[in-house]
């Protein structure tokens, strides 16, 4: 269940008021191994593009991952992410009132496609941190967790989330606000950890911190559990 929930892990890493933005992020995963993602975020016509790619130690480009979203009102439009080694595609592709959801094992390996229907809080994880940011102000004066629908396009389904805020921490010697998500349901909850963003409260608002599962995977394909620091240009 582990790998199979975490796939849509990963980050969107920019300041929300930037219409042009490259960062890079070192990942040390819990076994101490070492990756590194370099990625921009750039805005056109009142969309927001992203482009992200993953190395390993060795400088070998594994993963692409691209998304397509607006902020106001937030939606998704397009998500796509390629493991280079293996050819595992995953796809998500807003069509009127429909997401479409892609899943590709293996290149040559057959695609598995599914349709449900679109829905205001439909997230995914390359996505998450802009809506965070976008919703900074309400976020953190919930008192209840926040509910939200995360398409795992492998499972060709979503599952129930809850994001939190937690209490603030000192990150990199900046102050930032903690936010966990994690399953609603005991059973998944019980075979997953949660995922920690660190957001700095001071303007214009970044994430320089995650904590959790990420788009990586090892030689099981299991999901590289880590932590990862972003800089910015």
């Amino acid at each position: 269940m582990k790998k199979l929930v975490f796939l849509f892990f990963i980050l969107i890493l920019f300041n929300v008021s930037a219409i042009a933005e490259k960062y890079v992020g070192t990942i040390v995963s819990a076994k101490n191994e070492k990756f590194k993602t370099i990625g921009s975020i750039t805005e056109k016509d009142g969309y927001f593009f992203k482009n992200a790619k993953f190395f390993n130690s060795n400088a070998k480009y594994i993963i692409e991952e691209k998304a397509k979203f607006k902020t106001n009102p937030f939606k998704i439009f397009e998500i796509s992410i390629i493991d280079k080694r293996n050819g595992r595609k995953e796809i998500v592709l807003q069509q009127g009132k429909k997401y479409i959801l892609k899943y590709q094992k293996e290149k040559g390996s057959k695609t598995k496609t599914k349709i449900i229907d679109d829905d205001v809080v439909i997230m995914h994880g390359s996505v998450l941190m802009m809506y965070i940011i976008n919703n900074l102000d309400k976020i953190v004066s919930m008192t209840n967790p926040l509910k939200l629908k995360m398409i795992v396009p492998l499972r060709q389904t979503f599952y129930n989330f809850e994001l939190t805020t937690e209490k603030s921490g000192i990150v990199y010697d900046q102050d930032c606000f903690v936010f966990k998500l994690e399953a609603s349901s005991w059973i998944v909850k019980a075979l997953t950890k949660p995922s920690c963003f660190y957001v700095t409260k001071s303007l214009p608002h970044k994430i320089i911190k995650y904590s959790g599962s990420t788009l990586i995977t090892d030689e099981n394909e299991d999901q590289v559990n880590g932590e990862m620091k972003i800089e910015y240009e």
